[in-house]
């Protein structure tokens, strides 16, 4: 049994953001409905502040001056009172003009992140920064001190750098190849102990995902039976074992992984979870959450949204970059934790947000770049997004709820992932 990894009892987060969620389910139609709403109501404004104006010099009304003067200085008098009420409007109407600008320029930016054209400058921009600017500023030294989570090469690499990047990998290493994956006859903490929140799938990870280079490429499958037999699962996927960009050993989550997940290719490491989950008995159409940390979060939301044998419903992923990812299917709730400090989920970019992948930030204390991204701040985070408010969180977090009944039966599975080379 793998020893289970320490974590403070005093450490306490805070959720400081929350961006995805069903508050965006809106279409583009209704954008431009509410553009156009919000610019006719300034025009009818506009075109109210004239016409006192445009009536005290109507050509008709001047020339009953001479028949009836008393009634024409009763209108008079009554029209001057109403430009005085009326003095406010073209300033109104400027704002309702401005609202419906600023709704136009919103819709115009949803589009752009739902095309991916938003990522593409961001990368853009990462691949100038590092040509220009050799002296990378802190944060992307951090990411290179972080090497494991992506580091160097994934923080100034655009998407065709990083695509032609691992055509390198494959010349100096070989190419990827199939993963071997077998079975452990061994346990961890808490295997046979059904989830009951989002803090114990991230604490059960945590043990999973220890120092102990033995359990370098180890994944779990927890088998959850209900009482009236229904079958779930959560497929455990630590983060990076390997932080050297030129290893070249059997070790399935090292650097090179890393590029080709961010480059959308297949990998060694998510073609061992597959044989993993096979191997363990899941059936089609059982539901299947993955959980997965760094690397491992990266992993989860690539197989998320691709077609495979399995039904995976939900994902949960802490410090991982997701924004390599545009798109899940039908179905798909992603959920994403992000350490204020931690700069390891930056390093592809904003994700896109969406009605079914949310991501929560939070904070729990800023340390030192590994310790951002260490397993006490997710607990404490997760254990923030179990006790959240947030209608977009709570949402989420209801998507899991077959997950988290501690009445389930629990079978934990090991299966260790290498790379055949």
């Amino acid at each position: 049994m793998r020893p289970p990894v320490e974590h403070s009892e005093l450490r306490e987060a805070h959720v400081t953001g929350v961006s995805g969620g069903e508050a965006l389910a809106a279409t583009y139609a209704d954008l431009d409905l509410l553009a156009t709403g919000f610019a006719h109501t300034g025009l009818r404004l506009l075109g109210w502040s004239r016409l006192p104006t445009e009536t005290l010099l109507d050509p008709d009304l001047l020339a009953s001056a001479a028949f009836a003067p008393l009634s024409f200085a009763r209108v008079e008098g009554a029209l001057v009172a109403t430009l005085v009420g009326t003095e406010s409007l073209p300033v109104v109407a400027a704002e309702w003009e401005t609202l419906a600008c600023a709704v136009a320029g919103a819709r115009e930016s949803i589009e752009a992140v739902d095309s991916g054209e938003v990522q593409r400058l961001w990368l853009d921009a990462k691949e100038t920064l590092l040509l220009e600017a050799p002296d990378l500023p802190l944060r992307d030294q951090a990411g290179l001190a972080l090497g494991g989570a992506a580091g160097l090469l994934t923080a100034g690499l655009g998407v065709g750098g990083v695509a032609r990047l691992t055509g390198r990998l494959d010349g100096l290493h070989g190419p990827e190849t199939a993963a071997l994956t077998t079975r452990l006859p061994l346990t961890v903490a808490g295997s046979d102990r059904p989830p009951r929140n989002v803090a114990d799938l991230v604490g059960h990870l945590g043990e999973l995902s220890g120092s102990d280079p033995a359990y370098d490429g180890v994944v779990e499958v927890q088998t959850l039976v209900s009482a009236d037999g229904t079958r779930r699962h959560v497929v455990y996927l630590p983060g990076t074992d390997d932080m050297n960009p030129l290893s070249s050993d059997g070790q399935v989550r090292d650097m090179q992984e890393n590029v080709r997940l961010l480059a959308g290719e297949p990998t060694a490491y998510g073609a061992g979870v597959l044989a993993a989950m096979r191997d363990a008995g899941i059936r089609p159409g059982e539901p299947v959450l993955l959980v997965g940390h760094s690397q491992g979060g990266m992993e989860a939301v690539a197989l998320a949204s691709h077609p495979t044998p399995y039904d995976v419903t939900n994902v949960v992923t802490l410090g991982a970059p997701t924004a390599q990812v545009h798109h899940y299917p039908p179905g798909v709730h992603v959920l994403s934790l992000e350490h204020e400090g931690d700069v390891v989920p930056l390093l592809a970019g904003p994700a896109p947000a969406s009605a079914h992948h949310v991501t929560v930030r939070f904070d729990s204390g800023i340390e030192g770049v590994a310790g951002n991204h260490s397993f006490e701040h997710y607990t404490a985070g997760a254990a923030a997004v179990d006790t959240s408010t947030d209608p977009d969180v709570a949402a989420n977090r209801d998507t899991l709820d077959g997950y988290l009944d501690p009445g389930q039966e629990a079978h934990g599975q090991l299966f260790q992932i290498t790379r055949d080379r």
